[in-house]
């Protein structure tokens, strides 16, 4: 599955005009995201059609949110009391509207849910289970917004929100000379576990993607492990593979802009009793788990790896980010190549 854009160009890509970038990371990472920023920078943003696909992607995004806290209601010893009707609504609903948009109906529910107490105590200690849907305050904040028939989604809803990626998304650009083929692996495991079959050979970069806050999050995929100890062993078996290792590699540390007050309300020693930095600095933080990453490699030289701690909602860092993931691929690989 993927869709191209050339802007203004007429000629089409091929082997000797293409440069494949991979993305990979565990799900949540911002490996989607990154390529929406591809699109917006890159390919004028996006097409009518996709519009329309991320209309119900907000749909789903809300009644998942809401599902996912009112899963996990009894984990936190709280009931909703005020607004029962709302939360029934959201939990055992099977005839939502058909066009899968938000109506006036699920706007009024979802922001009288928003306010009940039990809601936002879960949402407080979302930290504390599984939860997909990290977006539901800032879509709640715009609800009035979403009823209005002529309302166009601007970017920085379509950045946020949450699409499983299943397979591999390929979305191709033109940049100069060149044009860019960047597949988006998806992140759960069953779907990471393919990502070598994609051509491997071919490949001129890897983007490898993790999110920077959650040391003390309790994975999905096994409830032993948290999230960050999930990516950590995805990241060393990418990072030491032997068929790969001539390949030019760049780790992104997303959601560097959730630190700050991450620190505040989670500490990382009791996660990683070698932190000896202080607890609430996060620029301390963000170098231990930097370190954390860089420690599993084992068959690169680890300066060859580029590194960046950053918000992959933020357009003008993910331009700067692809700048030094051009000027990477050229000095290793594209020099030797029949690209230049």
């Amino acid at each position: 599955m993927g869709n191209m854009c050339k802007k203004e160009s007429n000629d089409e890509p091929n082997e000797k005009n293409t440069v494949k970038l991979i993305t990979i990371g565990t799900a949540g990472s911002g490996k989607s995201t990154f390529a929406k920023q591809m699109k917006i920078l890159h390919c004028n943003g996006f097409r009518e059609e996709e519009m329309d696909n991320y209309k119900r992607i907000l749909f789903s995004n809300v009644v998942t949110g809401f599902k996912e806290i009112g899963m996990n209601l009894n984990l936190l010893d709280r009931q909703v009391e005020d607004a029962e009707e709302e939360m029934n609504y959201f939990m055992n609903n099977t005839t939502f509207n058909e066009t899968g948009t938000i109506d006036r109906e699920m706007a009024e529910y979802s922001m009288t849910l928003w306010e009940d107490e039990a809601v936002q105590f879960a949402w407080s200690k979302r930290d504390e289970y599984p939860l997909t849907i990290s977006c539901l305050d800032y879509l709640i904040g715009h609800m009035e917004d979403f009823v209005d028939p002529d309302y166009i989604l601007s970017d920085d809803i379509i950045l946020r929100l949450r699409q499983r990626t299943a397979g591999l998304r390929n979305t191709i650009f033109k940049v100069d000379e060149y044009f860019w083929k960047l597949i988006d692996v998806g992140g759960q495991k069953s779907e990471r576990q393919k990502w070598k079959r994609y051509e491997i050979e071919n490949t001129h970069g890897i983007m490898f993607f993790a999110s920077i806050v959650e040391w003390d999050i309790i994975s999905e995929e096994d409830e032993d492990k948290t999230s960050m100890e999930i990516s950590l062993d995805v990241f060393e078996e990418v990072v030491n593979d032997s068929e790969i290792t001539n390949i030019p590699l760049i780790l992104v540390l997303n959601k560097v802009d959730l630190l700050p007050e991450k620190v505040k309300n989670s500490n990382i020693k009791r996660t990683y009793k070698e932190y000896k930095g202080p607890r609430k600095d996060h620029e301390e933080v963000a170098q231990f788990i930097v370190g954390k990453y860089l420690e599993r490699v084992e068959k690169r030289n680890v300066k060859d790896i580029k590194v960046h701690v950053t918000c992959a909602l933020d357009t003008g860092l993910m331009d700067k980010i692809f700048d030094t993931v051009v000027q990477s691929v050229r000095d290793r690989n594209l020099a030797g190549s029949k690209l230049v």
